[in-house]
């Protein structure tokens, strides 16, 4: 921070710098190929279905006989299962799901690795969304625009209920020229903001979450929080109309206090204030607020479940928050000391490092190297975006890449000594992985299912097979007939 002349702190513009290189690691569930790891990349079939250690997706994935590929990646996004990135030559990617047409190739087949959406060739994506089964990006035209449309802030829209299962141009109900600068999705509804400060809401309404009372027209002024509040999700104490609001109003409780950003899930939001705060609120029962298992919550005024405190913002983290992302049943957050973090549903390894099915506080996940740029939570799977922007982090990046059972403590030690916390806590989960004797990429499950079934012997077998042993063993028929064998 520098001081004026009066010796009072202002703050200094902050003038973005372009990295040199990025990863982007993607991890969970994986039956529809949104994590873009199979037994291709990872050599085991038994991660077609789940990837529960974070690997990076080899930027060559990107490129095909015609392009080389990518410098860097700049916007990663999620879906229910789908997943989305957007490169630094303003390509977008997808994968993954494809029964809505959410991934934009105008056909309904999932995809198992990037796949590049040729009806954007002739457009520079510079955001990106993922709704549940849909995705929106803002373009602006690669060739500067000769009047009419502007060549900058343009909405493309496609998937469930958009009409459509190629990118298709969405001016919607704002005014000629209007240039759009913030999109966001939820499971059935899409709002994008202008640069004239008015939001559009578009979808079902059948929770309020558009904003509008119970119509489906209009704009408003991006303000405050509306929808389905059942689990407290709105920041609001008492909700105007069951189960639901219907109209827009003020997260009352946060007054005063700056927000920098916010994300919603399923039943849950966060938000992120200037000195770095994380307050979260809604529904809990997977974990997903980080407070701890219910059982061992206090209970407030007699409420069940703890709903006075989940339905108000609550502080969970007091600084050091970086940035926040909330998935269907799990949130992710990064801090400025360069870590990650994750709490919530875990049954595919998507918020927290092991094979607990519930992560009910912030944990650690340190299998990511790099400066972290942005997280993205889709239903069952995640996605951390990072970039390299100095030669220490080029170094840190490759050095990752040669970890193995004999380097590791060599390069943990190198690392510790020249302060790259991120590549030293890689490589100590790497050695406690490595000697715990446990592939937390396999699903033990799915290993499972590909074992021949073997038909469990009965109780009258049993018996006979040890009488035909013992021809004389009158005694061990007789126990069979005091002791019928239990109905299945």
């Amino acid at each position: 921070m520098a001081k004026d002349i009066l010796g009072l702190e202002e703050e200094e513009e902050v003038i973005p710098r372009r990295p040199n290189q990025s990863k982007l690691y993607v991890w969970g569930y994986n039956v529809q190929g949104q994590t873009s790891h199979d037994a291709g990349v990872s050599g085991d079939p038994r991660t077609w279905r789940c990837q529960r250690t974070p690997k990076a997706v080899p930027l060559e994935r990107l490129a095909d006989s015609k392009r080389r590929p990518p410098i860097y990646l700049v916007h990663v996004a999620c879906g229910l299962q789908h997943t989305a990135a957007v490169t630094s030559d303003g390509d977008l990617y997808t994968w993954g799901a494809n029964d809505f047409g959410q991934l934009g190739d105008g056909g309904e087949d999932d995809c198992r690795e990037p796949r590049r959406v040729i009806a954007l060739r002739k457009e520079f994506v510079t955001s990106i969304a993922c709704g549940a089964q849909c995705t929106a990006v803002i373009t602006r035209e690669r060739r500067a625009s000769d009047g009419g449309e502007p060549a900058e802030g343009r909405l493309w829209v496609w998937g469930q209920n958009q009409g459509s299962n190629l990118p298709r141009l969405f001016p919607g109900a704002m005014p000629p020229k209007s240039v759009i600068k913030a999109i966001s999705c939820g499971a059935s509804h899409a709002a994008a903001i202008s640069t004239d400060g008015l939001l559009q809401t578009w979808g079902y309404n059948e929770f309020g979450q558009l904003g509008r009372g119970f119509s489906c027209e209009g704009l408003q002024e991006a303000r405050y929080t509306c929808g389905r509040g059942d689990y407290g999700q709105l920041g609001h104490r008492v909700l105007q109309t069951g189960l639901k609001e219907v109209l827009l109003r003020r997260v009352v409780s946060l007054e005063g206090i700056r927000l920098t950003q916010v994300a919603c899930g399923q039943m849950h939001t966060c938000v992120v204030t200037s000195k770095g705060a994380l307050y979260i609120w809604g529904g809990g029962r997977e974990g997903q607020l980080g407070f701890g298992h219910r059982q061992e919550m206090v209970p407030v005024l007699g409420a069940d479940d703890n709903a006075a405190i989940s339905r108000l913002p609550v502080l969970l983290m007091s600084r050091g928050v970086k940035m926040v992302a909330c998935g269907q049943s799990h949130t992710l957050a990064s801090t400025v000391d360069g870590r990650l973090w994750g709490w919530g549903y875990n049954s595919s390894g998507q918020a927290a490092t092991g094979r607990a099915a519930y992560a009910w506080r912030p944990s650690p996940i340190d299998w990511c190297v790099g400066q972290v740029a942005q997280l993205a939570a889709g239903g069952g799977h995640s996605a951390v975006l990072t970039q390299a922007f100095t030669l220490k982090d080029l170094c840190e990046y490759r050095l990752a890449e040669s970890v193995t059972v004999p380097t590791a403590p060599a390069i943990e030690d190198i690392a510790g000594r020249h302060g790259a916390d991120g590549l030293m806590r890689f490589c100590e989960r790497f050695r406690i992985r490595v000697t715990s004797g446990q592939d937390e990429d396999v699903d033990e499950d799915e290993e499972r299912r590909r074992r021949p079934r073997t038909r469990p012997r009965s109780r009258l077998t049993t018996v006979a097979i040890e009488w035909s042993s013992n021809p004389t063993g009158s005694s061990n028929l007789q126990s069979a007939a005091e002791h019928p064998p239990r109905a299945a």
